[in-house]
């Protein structure tokens, strides 16, 4: 049979359309928003502005006088790129400028809706590990990868950028497969709903995916993300080893779960400081942070050692949002004591930890 129309064997060229971006900083992989120094520089091409409190000039036509204005605390502007238009949001704070892409391109791809963001603002979408890409109906965007899953098939994917326009291109994954569910001894399973794994140019979100296929490979966390209602957290690598797979093997990856608390704390004289480096892990070794919503701070519990009681409580300043402060108490000179915190972060519950002495201090 004749290959529908974009398709030449199993290699399909992709039709995108532009749509204003409609994605917020929660949603995404990284940094939406970055401060805006002498120019805008978007696909090679450097476009002068000039910052005040009151507004920014913008040289959009780029011959060395700005014509564009924008006033207030915000705006949004479209320049002119030799790939096509290229629309900006631009925000004020106190006296800086900020500025991220005001679009995204949208394809279809058996069935689903890929979004692509230009996350870090240079005017490309299709940086794999820089720029962000939703596949279908997935609350968190991943990264572009030059492989995605949809669905339980892999695609080749590649965006080239060309005078007249971004043009993007896949093609099923034919090459050897191995299996890695992320999914089914993650505690609780239900509440992972990011988690983005990498091999070289390959980024995944296998969150869900039960034992999802992949490129055989050494494969990496890159992040992911716990959600229950509310209450969210970003998980990191931390220490969580490599996984390894070899062509055809299958792996499930055992990780959350409770977690612990790490931090210090020292003593000079009858002086006790406990230090607000706070890190919290699986039994893993992922990393888990940006808890949400704000909650009180960690409550400090100070025991003799000897006896098991305690002789100080407290709790750190601050907020998990702005960092917390270091607390300081006052204990017998001499005394072997212990260190503990006790921190509620639902969904976890309460996250508990034995702190260390900081011995270089």
């Amino acid at each position: 049979p004749t290959p529908p129309p974009g398709r030449s064997g199993g290699r399909e060229e992709l039709a995108l359309s532009r749509h204003p971006l409609r994605a917020s900083q929660e949603s995404l992989p990284g940094p939406l928003w970055h401060p805006l120094g002498e120019s805008l520089d978007l696909r090679g091409a450097r476009f002068p502005v000039v910052q005040s409190p009151r507004h920014l000039d913008i040289d959009g036509d780029r011959d060395g006088h700005p014509e564009i204005r924008v006033r207030g605390a915000r705006g949004e502007v479209s320049l002119q790129t030799e790939c096509g238009p290229y629309s900006v949001h631009l925000r004020r704070e106190g006296e800086r400028w900020f500025y991220s892409s005001g679009g995204e391109l949208r394809a279809e791809l058996a069935g689903a809706v890929l979004r692509l963001i230009d996350l870090d603002g240079d005017g490309f979408f299709g940086t794999p590990g820089v720029d962000a890409l939703f596949v279908g109906e997935r609350p968190y965007a991943g990264y572009f990868s030059d492989i995605i899953l949809v669905g339980e098939r892999l695609y080749q994917l590649e965006l080239t950028e060309e005078s007249s326009g971004p043009h993007l291109v896949a093609q099923p994954y034919t090459g050897p497969l191995a299996h890695l569910d992320v999914t089914s001894a993650f505690t609780p399973a239900e509440k992972l709903a990011c988690a983005i794994f990498r091999r070289g140019g390959t980024f995944l979100d296998l969150a869900g995916k039960g034992a999802a296929p992949l490129p055989a490979g050494s494969y990496s966390l890159v992040q992911g993300r716990v959600r229950s209602g509310e209450q969210r957290a970003r998980i990191l690598p931390g220490r969580l080893p490599a996984v390894e797979l070899a062509v055809g093997e299958s792996k499930r990856l055992v990780w959350g779960g409770s977690l612990h608390a790490e931090f210090s704390y020292h003593v000079r004289g009858d002086e006790l400081t406990v230090n607000p480096d706070l890190h919290f892990f699986d039994g893993a070794g992922a990393e888990y942070c940006e808890f949400a919503p704000i909650s009180r701070p960690p409550v400090i519990t100070v025991l003799n050692r000897a006896t098991g009681k305690p002789v100080q409580m407290g709790r750190f300043g601050g907020c998990c949002r702005g960092g917390y402060t270091a607390w300081r108490g006052t204990v017998p000179a001499g005394l072997d004591l212990e260190v503990r915190i006790a921190h509620e972060r639902p969904p976890f519950g309460t996250i508990e930890g034995i702190g260390r002495p900081d011995e270089r201090r």
